[in-house]
């Protein structure tokens, strides 16, 4: 073989022959070849003495067994190029963009429209593949390759979402808040979920006292559905309660539990329920007092002012048409009633 003679130097797409002699003329032939074909060169080589031209016939006289493939790419795979690729977050994703290509073809990566550029230890070129690995919720997007010749180019689009990981925990929620309402108004208690990666079971409970006490015997409480929601619930809203019109009865704790296939969790508030007067001085004025009956307040200015209760303003009782004071005596008014003062000599 040539690469056993010394004289012969073979490079990665080159020979070089040392201290040429006459025995060295004759033909010579290189092939090429990878996995879509196969070239070959054929060269013609005569050596002759000091003084003599050297001829050369056939500079590049090649054979090209494949060039009724010459062409732009050409998807290999095409039926199995998908569109949409889920993934979940700290994963990794292949994107394969193979093609049939003679000659052979460049390919470039985009993102979004942005041409994707070697990352270290993110992105790895490999042929005609792009993998992307350790990905985070900013990799969602759509990928394209562009795969181009000589002849002509072709291009894919697919579109990647990295989703959450999912974690198989029981129900995660907020605390409910205590609520002080009036007879006669509305509540609302809202059952905050904050993480259920599994479809939850929600629930409404009313807590109610037997012998005075809200559990039996067994520590079990005493508690009354008041509205659930499943599969097949028609519940439009089931992370609010709203209690309408309530009465005294209503006093009482209210749960909302929570459930999925991997546990269960809940929480719980008291609604204290009172006469009108005593919350908020039943929405009446500073200057006002409150009577209550029937759940109702009744609001009545003080002494001094006058008014419907929800809006009270001071008497003047100096202007008005009896004075107040004796004749020796100015009236000064004072919020609330008036003073009188001496009238100095």
């Amino acid at each position: 073989m040539l690469s056993q003679n010394k004289r012969i130097k073979i490079g990665k797409y080159s020979m070089r022959i040392n201290n040429l002699n006459q025995s060295d003329s004759g033909k010579y032939a290189c092939k090429v070849s990878n996995q879509y074909g196969v070239i070959w060169g054929n060269f013609s080589l005569q050596v002759v003495r000091n003084g003599e031209e050297v001829r050369i016939p056939g500079k590049y006289e090649y054979h090209d067994e494949f060039a009724d493939l010459k062409g732009p790419p050409q998807f290999k795979k095409r039926l199995n190029q998908v569109n949409l690729m889920t993934r979940m977050a700290t994963g990794s994703v292949d994107l394969d963009c193979d093609v049939l290509a003679y000659p052979a073809a460049r390919i470039t990566w985009w993102k979004d429209g942005h041409k994707i550029q070697a990352l270290s230890g993110k992105y790895i070129f490999d042929g005609y593949k792009l993998k992307v690995k350790s990905l985070t919720f900013e990799d969602t997007g759509n990928y394209t390759c562009t795969v181009w010749n000589e002849y002509g180019s072709v291009n894919w689009t697919t579109k990647i979402e990295v989703q959450r990981q999912r974690i198989a925990i029981a129900p995660i929620m907020e605390d409910i808040k205590n609520q002080t309402a009036m007879i006669g108004s509305n509540v609302t208690f809202t059952c905050q979920i904050v993480w259920s990666d599994l479809q939850p079971l929600l629930q409404w409970l009313r807590h109610f006292k037997e012998n005075d006490s809200f559990v039996n015997d067994r520590g079990e409480p005493y508690v009354q559905i008041l509205q659930s929601r499943g599969f097949t619930s028609t519940i439009d809203d089931p992370q609010h309660l709203v209690l309408r019109n309530v009465t005294k009865e209503d006093q009482s704790w209210y749960t909302c539990l929570v459930a999925n296939t991997v546990g269960m969790n809940y929480r719980s508030a008291w609604l204290t329920v009172k006469e009108g007067c005593e919350v908020n001085n039943g929405n009446c004025h500073t200057y006002a007092t409150c009577d209550h009956g029937e759940g109702m307040s009744n609001c009545k200015c003080k002494l001094g002012y006058t008014g419907d209760g929800h809006t009270c303003t001071n008497i003047d009782e100096c202007s008005g048409a009896f004075y107040p004071c004796l004749r020796d005596y100015t009236c000064e008014d004072r919020d609330p009633g008036y003073f009188c003062a001496p009238i100095m000599p």
